[in-house]
């Protein structure tokens, strides 16, 4: 009898708690809050010289996928920054999934001098491919996001 109170008792809870047993995600929320200043100091934050900053700032660029982070993002990763800070813009990138941010993950695979950072590129960008195999991703001539 205590181990079927136990079960009912456990199953109550995961019920009134089903968003936390599932790992439910609410970024879709709070993506409708975040306003045009908040983008602005996101965006200042990428730009800025602190090495923290920028990894903060694309980090929440990423998680929140702001579109507009997009071509400053691009510029890290052709920067002289060192390897962690591209890793992150790599990731927030990857994140965001629009067709800009998956272009320039895309050259970033082709043009860049790194290898390691070539490779995590590819990774996340192969990733993208097999989650969404109807898609495909194209580097026209004229689109020049990394420039």
């Amino acid at each position: 009898m205590k181990t079927f109170s136990a079960f009912v008792v456990m199953l109550l809870i995961s019920l009134t708690f089903s968003e936390t047993a599932f790992g439910y995600d609410d970024t879709k929320r709070e993506l409708k809050r975040i306003s045009n200043n908040s983008i602005q100091t996101l965006i200042n934050g990428l730009n800025s010289d602190n090495k923290g900053v920028i990894i903060g700032c694309a980090i929440m660029a990423g998680k929140y996928k702001i579109a507009e982070a997009v071509e400053h993002l691009a510029k890290i990763l052709n920067s002289d920054l060192p390897f962690d800070v591209k890793t992150t813009a790599v990731y927030a990138l990857y994140q965001i999934q629009n067709k800009e941010a998956l272009i320039t993950l895309k050259k970033a695979c082709v043009m860049n001098k790194c290898p390691f950072l070539k490779q995590s590129a590819e990774i996340f960008l192969n990733h993208y491919l097999i989650s969404n195999p109807d898609k495909d991703i194209k580097i026209e001539e004229n689109y020049l996001a990394t420039d």
